[in-house]
């Protein structure tokens, strides 16, 4: 299993990258959305999953997440987010709704999830229903 981090700041990076290593998970992190889109793109189907950080100007700015969903609709995301779920939607101009906040409403969705900070506290959890459950052995 190989998951892919995309963000511009390196310490969340990192953190994502330890807790992904602690669950037994493969991890590559990208600070340069256009590095991580060609990475993506030579072949997608390395990657389970694909988290980025949507509040990163950089990325938000890219639209990684729509030329990532071009190149594989299907995708599993989870996209990182501090406390600001409305923020997140203007981003997405609500076309993908996490199905797991509570305020979201499009619980049909099964592609993307959010995962607030602290990440560690919804970590496994938000891997664990993004992946489909029983997809993956995370510690619980």
């Amino acid at each position: 299993m190989n998951f892919m981090i995309i963000s511009d700041d390196v310490s969340t990076c990192l953190y994502l990258e330890i807790l992904a290593h602690q669950d037994g998970v493969s991890a590559r992190y990208f600070t340069e959305p256009s590095v991580a889109l060609h990475v993506y793109q030579s072949n997608p189907d390395h990657w389970s999953l694909v988290i980025v950080d949507m509040l990163s100007p950089l990325i938000a700015e890219f639209s990684l997440v729509s030329k990532i969903k071009a190149i594989k609709l299907d995708t599993r995301l989870v996209i990182l987010a501090t406390h600001a779920p409305e923020a997140i939607k203007q981003v997405f101009k609500c076309e993908s709704l996490c199905g797991l906040c509570h305020d979201c409403n499009d619980i049909n969705n099964s592609h993307c999830f959010f995962l607030h900070k602290p990440f560690y506290r919804d970590f496994d959890r938000v891997i664990e229903a993004a992946l489909g459950k029983g997809m993956v052995g995370l510690a619980a």
